[in-house]
């Protein structure tokens, strides 16, 4: 969704959180960390995350207070932090959330804004999920393909940002690494290799199923572009 000019939102927090803004900066996109402690150095929550926020920053991202400087979070400063997530995002992704969890209040605040509400389906007896596939059965949205929520909530981004997204199309970690390194430009076999660490013939079978399925092509020569 970042190659594709969205801006992704999120609350610095561990798992999906700090994921989410990741994929975004690896993806050369924009992302917004929204806290509930203070934005100077001392007070940045959670500690582990603190060097994934200068990196944030360092590449044109924001980070988003409402607390002074000096402010180290308590309990209700996420909530608070939540519906600040709500406001500023055109839609909700509820990755994987419990019962009790911040995710809901955020798609609860969400709702009374009129936001859009999108839930990634999990296993049904999947105690870390029985909130968020919960979200479904109340008329969530599930979202299995990135490309859904494009479509429907940003019809207005150009063709080439709305085309399918290359990473979507790999059927395995491998071909997943593979179509990374692609992305980049054509490569020789061998770059493949020194780039993703997987064995040769690993990476030969995976190219020649990315070549049936027309997700890559030969340019000779043991070379490959993405199509």
């Amino acid at each position: 969704m970042a190659r594709a000019g969205i801006c992704i939102v999120s609350g610095l927090a561990y798992g999906v959180d700090a994921a989410a803004h990741r994929g975004a900066l690896d993806a050369k996109g924009r992302t917004i960390a929204v806290v509930g402690s203070g934005i100077d150095d001392a007070s940045i929550y959670p500690r582990s995350n603190f060097r994934l926020a200068k990196e944030l920053l360092a590449e044109g991202g924001l980070i988003i207070s409402e607390n002074p400087p000096g402010t180290h979070p308590q309990n209700w400063d996420f909530p608070k932090r939540n519906r600040i997530i709500a406001a500023l995002s055109r839609a909700i992704i509820v990755v994987e959330a419990p019962i009790k969890s911040g995710a809901l209040i955020t798609a609860k605040y969400a709702l009374e804004l009129g936001r859009e509400v999108f839930v990634v389906p999990s296993d049904a007896l999947r105690v870390s999920a029985m909130g968020s596939n919960g979200l479904m059965t109340a008329g969530a949205t599930p979202l299995l393909n990135p490309n859904e929520l494009i479509n429907t909530i940003f019809p207005a981004l150009n063709q080439s940002q709305q085309k399918e997204l290359p990473s979507l199309k790999a059927q395995n970690t491998f071909e997943a690494k593979i179509i990374r390194v692609l992305m980049e430009g054509n490569k020789h076999v061998d770059d493949i290799v020194t780039a993703t660490k997987l064995p040769t013939a690993d990476i030969q079978a995976a190219l020649t199923a990315l070549e049936l399925r027309s997700v890559v092509a030969s340019l000779g020569g043991m070379r490959y572009t993405l199509l």
